[in-house]
């Protein structure tokens, strides 16, 4: 039997972001990411990790070591930050209040946020910056929060949290594309 596991791998290496899409949660199609929504991120803010599994070990008193093991997927999530506090964005990630509000001396658009969880599910496309790559989720709940943790270098961010959940379709949960 041939190795799989070569040097050849390296070759496939998903490094960068080109691009992050959201589509409606759905059937995956060929189409689904044609004229998806695209999101803009702060460079570096965007983390993609998933924690280590968990482990119980189930013991007897007869010995000292285990006689098996249980481990539980350790906690995933996608984190990022938008430098935008554009109308579109904060109706996408917020809830939006239909209160007019008075113009105030200066502006004359207003966006009323209010502060309750607006939880958002999407499918989510991200490509590596190469073009070559790309990792489908085919269920994601986001939900965001408003970050300006330094006034006078960073924009004011909508950052979010994403939480990869099971693929309804049971075709896999995370799915990994390349040209």
């Amino acid at each position: 039997m041939a190795a799989t596991l070569t040097k050849a791998a390296l070759d496939k290496v998903f490094v960068g972001i080109s691009k992050i899409q959201l589509a409606p949660v759905g059937t995956l199609a060929a189409t689904t990411f044609d004229n998806s929504d695209e999101i803009f991120t702060v460079k570096d803010s965007v983390s993609f990790s998933q924690a280590q599994p968990s482990k119980t070990e189930i013991k007897v008193d007869q010995f000292s070591a285990p006689i098996a093991a249980l481990y539980e997927s350790g906690e995933f999530t996608i984190e990022g930050s938008i430098p935008s506090v554009a109308k579109e964005i904060l109706q996408y990630f917020f809830k939006t209040n239909a209160a007019t509000n008075p113009s105030i001396t200066g502006f004359t658009k207003s966006t009323a946020v209010d502060l309750e969880n607006k939880i958002i599910n999407a499918m989510v496309k991200i490509t590596s910056a190469d073009g070559t790559m790309a990792v489908v989720i085919p269920r994601c709940e986001f939900i965001a929060n408003f970050d300006w943790s330094s006034t006078s270098s960073n924009a004011f961010a909508v950052a979010f949290t994403a939480t990869p959940k099971i693929n309804p379709d049971g075709k896999g949960d995370v799915l990994f594309y390349e040209k």
